[in-house]
């Protein structure tokens, strides 16, 4: 932590010179692919794979093969599209406060026992009685209905305009068998303990191994659908991206879910490797602490956000690979017409009222997770802009657990954060709002209320049917939010998945950041 900037930029131009000569030095093809066993890796250990308990971005790709939901996303959509899955057809009354879902009568669990109404009865009412992160997905569900195998009745205390994109999400309510979480409650946990290595799900695959080196996933051939391509799914824990470029370029990893550092990107495409950019809710945000004189008012936050040359940091960082931020809310959360980002690059509004403060009073710390490669080079663009106008701001790396314990941690707080990849909860505005904005937001690292009722306004969104005034409403939060200065969206960066020659099958969704589906790869 630290290390100097110059000292930090030596460090990793070494390791870069390093990975590259030895990746270099094999000249050899990768060895050929193993036809049962496919490799790949996370950069740190994820939660328990409880779907009712998981709430990270590190390790969807283990829920997603294990777990499956009543709806989904469509696989590489350009738009947050829902489609039906374990369900196969769901009605939204013209009030908002009832659902109903038709189930596929097909589906199974791992333990052979049917998905039908009563496991989709017992897996809200066991996320509600959790009340873990993603019990948010529940929010505003009142009762369960089951009055026959394969109809689901959900009836809602008020309207909640995310229910049906919650339903579709990585995050949403995952069916978990009742028989095999009974057969293995201890003192009324609801199979927690058991589920903290083992699965209760209906998915492609099983959790055959969930140790703190890695996991492994064995192919279930009962699956109601296709089957999954590979037998074995071998995943390991390597927290630094450039080891995992350096075996997926020996051979040893077979695709790179996320962290291929975007200069490697073209070297590896020369070499025969594919990469995928599929769309998602993946957003670099800088969040701003009013309780540092330098962004104490709105005034001084709307001028460091126009200080900041958000499209410089794209070009010299991410390249083709991202896009301008130009909403409130992440890229197809809301239709392009709304909730604008109108804040524009002007580096001359910041000198004059810096120029005002206490020469004590100038000092910035910038934090950024060290969970991406392309993080220091963003945050040191950052660095610069606000040098110009007279702020001394140092730069550093933290982990993502530190970041995420900021709300809860004053005492750790710097001054400013900057997510490299932040990604909503569900295909909708309002989970962005309630997970990064609202005063009491798990990840408004300041906890700073905006001061001109957008969160009261973000309710009222919530809560509204209509379609139209739903979004005028959004609208409006949308623009306090930008005038509290609170908040700095910086660009939208599809998901960049990289595979070894031959590998085929990439799918990814809509709001599930850091995962694929694994079952769909297949050799060539």
């Amino acid at each position: 932590m630290s290390i100097s900037a110059s000292r930090r930029l030596l460090v990793v131009a070494i390791t870069v010179a390093v990975a590259f000569g030895l990746a270099s030095c094999t000249g050899n093809k990768p060895p050929a692919a193993d036809t049962s066993t496919l490799e790949t890796a996370f950069s740190f250990n994820m939660q328990s794979p409880d779907p009712d308990i998981f709430f990270e971005n590190e390790g969807l790709t283990v829920i997603m093969a294990a777990y499956e939901g009543l709806l989904r996303h469509p696989p590489n959509a350009p738009t947050p599209v829902i489609e039906p899955w374990l369900a196969t057809s769901y009605e939204q009354a013209p009030d908002g406060l009832t659902y109903t879902f038709k189930l596929r009568p097909e589906a199974k669990f791992h333990d052979g026992s049917p998905v039908d109404a009563a496991a989709v009865k017992f897996s809200f009412e066991r996320r509600m009685k959790i009340n873990a992160g993603p019990a948010e997905a529940t929010f505003g569900v009142d009762t369960v209905e089951a009055p026959d195998p394969t109809t689901v009745i959900v009836h809602m205390k008020h309207p909640v305009s995310a229910f049906i994109p919650f339903m579709a999400s990585g995050y949403g309510l995952k069916i978990i068998s009742p028989k095999t979480v009974k057969e293995h409650e201890v003192d009324g946990d609801l199979g927690q303990k058991w589920l903290e290595t083992h699965d209760a799900g209906s998915g492609p695959y099983t959790i055959e191994s969930f140790k703190h080196d890695g996991y492994v996933l064995k192919r279930f051939d009962g699956y109601w659908n296709d089957k999954a391509g590979f037998e074995t799914v071998n995943i390991r824990i390597i927290p630094d991206f450039g080891s995992q470029t350096l075996q997926l370029e020996n051979g040893q990893l077979d695709v790179m879910i996320h962290g291929t550092p975007t200069l490697s990107l073209e070297r590896l495409q020369q070499k025969g490797f594919k990469v995928w950019t599929e769309a998602t809710f993946n957003r670099t945000t800088m969040w701003l602490n009013p309780k540092t004189p330098a962004f104490a008012t709105p005034e001084l936050r709307l001028a460091v956000a126009a200080a900041i040359d958000r499209q410089r940091i794209i070009d010299q960082v991410w390249g083709k690979y991202a896009t301008l931020a130009l909403q409130m809310y992440p890229a197809k959360a809301m239709p392009d017409e709304f909730a604008h980002y109108t804040v524009a690059h002007d580096p001359s509004e910041l000198k004059p009222l810096v120029d005002k403060l206490p020469a004590n009073q100038r000092k910035v710390d910038l934090a950024f997770t060290n969970d991406d490669p392309d993080n220091q080079p963003m945050a040191q663009i950052i660095q610069a802009s606000l040098a110009t106008a007279g702020l001394e701001v140092t730069s550093r790396p933290v982990p993502q657990p530190e970041i995420f314990s900021y709300s809860t941690k004053p005492s750790i707080r710097p001054d400013a954060v900057v997510l490299g990849g932040a990604s909503s909860d569900a295909a909708s505005p309002d989970p962005w709002a309630r997970l990064f904005y609202t005063e009491k937001a798990p990840l408004n690292f300041f906890q700073a209320a905006t001061g001109n009722d957008a969160d009261k306004v973000l309710d009222q969104a919530t809560k509204t049917v209509n379609q139209e005034e739903q979004n005028k409403l959004y609208d409006q939060a949308a623009k306090l939010y930008e005038a509290s200065g609170l908040f700095i969206p910086i660009a939208d960066r599809p998901e960049v998945i990289v595979t070894r020659p031959g590998l085929t099958g990439v799918e990814h969704e809509f709001v599930s950041p850091f995962a694929i589906r694994v079952a769909s790869l297949r050799n060539e």
